[in-house]
């Protein structure tokens, strides 16, 4: 999803906020309520990495990660 967001012309930064990290706040949030538990976590910090594999050499390219 991170991809086409990015090929869509959605702003990096903007994906990264409001995208990867909003979605493991929800996620966080699940886990604190017992709604999820360690696998789904762990599947979350999956998703994470690979989006950030993404969006990472984007974001340095604009000096918004250093």
């Amino acid at each position: 999803m991170v991809k086409k967001a990015i090929e869509e012309g959605q702003d990096v930064k903007k994906v990264l906020k409001e995208g990867l990290i909003a979605g493991m706040g929800v996620v966080g949030d699940k886990y604190e309520r017992g709604d999820f538990f360690l696998p789904d976590m762990v599947i979350a910090a999956t998703v994470m990495k690979e989006g950030l594999k993404v969006l990472s050499p984007l974001l340095k390219q604009r000096d918004i990660l250093d």
